[in-house]
């Protein structure tokens, strides 16, 4: 299900991107594999072992022994390959037939296609057609999802629109504030429906099982708990920990630094959430443009890359931050050794902010915005210097 392993799924997508990095210099290694890195790439596959194929507008067609994988603002495939596929793209149509998992993280995306195996997918706007059929289970996460397909194990939907057409063999699991099961839908198990007021079941819908309603709340905290307590605790504790490691670098090789952010967090905390949004989105825009480009696109991925360091970096300097304000609030000097001290303190905030029920992610994600916006701000008084003559 699409949140039964994340770590596993952020984990396949970082490997992704980084393999399209390595395309240009891995190409001569590996003559089984098709690799393709443009603008606009055109793959007709024949038997080759592998895509990797990444560009602005990809299209690939034929037959492969094992993999695809590809990365594009607008893709399209149509094709059989004996094993999964992998993909990152804003627009997506894919077609044809895959002996393995089904991987899509993109802004809109449309399927038809023969899956023998799972799907998942992450995404703003989801169709599943009818032709679809799904070996396994189907797991998908989606601002408005349309599912006219059939799955022959559970279907798990998170969305804020959801019209259930399809076929399910092992129950649904539905969470959305609007929840239409039509007339069409075949579910041969429990509904599991978590939404807002009433869901609508048209009259003809098939349900072997129970009609289970519940409130969107209650989903929360079934997905934070059904694991028990430290699996709910976990992905912060994993996130505090990598920060940590960040910031005891950081400390470690720029000390200087650290107390330059360390007084812009504390005193400019809500500027500094504008500059690390505005950061992120300048980040994103300049990587894209690199990407479209022929010969930048590596350089455009690399950047995307680093995108999680930056983020960790953020929430270390949150860290600091919050450990001035909450034990040293008079801006006394101290040791590296006080002001680590000073850092596990304030990382203990963040997380416990993480842990807030609903709101939590928000004010996670507000922190590590003010943390990136007062390193920012340190290194551009510290670039800003004038140069000694």
């Amino acid at each position: 299900m699409i949140s039964s392993n994340p770590n596993n799924k952020m984990l396949r997508l970082t490997t992704l991107i980084f393999l399209f990095c390595a395309v240009p210099s891995v190409h001569a290694a590996d003559p089984s594999s098709l690799r393709k890195l443009g603008a606009r790439v055109e793959v007709n596959a024949v038997g080759q072992e592998s895509i990797y194929a990444a560009g602005a507008k990809v299209t690939v067609n034929g037959t492969v022994v094992n993999g695809i994988h590809v990365a594009g603002a607008d893709v399209v495939i149509n094709a059989k390959a004996g094993d999964g596929l992998w993909l990152l793209a804003s627009s997506a149509n894919v077609k044809g037939e895959y002996g393995g998992p089904v991987n899509i993280w993109s802004a809109k995306t449309v399927i038809d296609a023969v899956i023998k195996a799972s799907l998942s997918i992450a995404a703003a706007d989801v169709h599943i057609g009818r032709s679809t059929t799904i070996a396994t289970y189907a797991g998908i996460a989606a601002a408005e999802v349309n599912f006219e397909g059939a799955a022959q194990r559970q279907v798990t939907i998170a969305a804020d629109t959801l019209r259930f057409a399809g076929t399910a063999g092992g129950g649904v699991e539905l969470k959305a504030t609007s929840v239409t099961i039509t007339s069409d839908a075949r579910i041969n198990g429990d509904a599991v429906i978590y939404t807002i007021g009433q869901p609508t079941i048209e009259d003809d819908a098939q349900i072997t099982g129970k009609v289970i309603r519940k409130s969107l709340p209650e989903a929360v905290f079934a997905e934070r708990y059904s694991a028990g307590p430290f699996a709910a605790l976990l992905p912060l504790l994993i996130l505090a920990l990598s920060a940590f490691l960040a910031g005891i670098a950081h400390l470690w090789f720029g000390r200087q630094s650290v107390e330059d952010t360390i007084d812009a967090f504390v005193e400019h905390p809500l500027t500094n959430g504008l500059i690390g949004i505005g950061t992120i989105v300048l980040m994103f825009v300049v990587a894209a443009l690199m990407i479209l480009s022929i010969f930048a696109a590596p350089f455009g991925i690399a950047g995307l890359i680093t995108l999680p360091i930056f983020a960790l970096l953020g929430v270390a300097s949150a860290g600091f931050g919050f450990g001035e304000w909450l034990l040293n609030r008079s801006g006394e000097p101290c040791s590296v050794a006080g002001r680590g001290l000073f850092f596990v303190a304030g990382l203990i905030i963040v997380t416990a902010l993480g842990m807030v029920p609903f709101a939590g992610p928000l004010l996670l994600f507000l922190a590590m915005l003010m943390g990136i916006g007062a390193l920012v701000r340190s290194l551009h008084a510290r670039l800003s210097l004038p140069v000694p003559l």
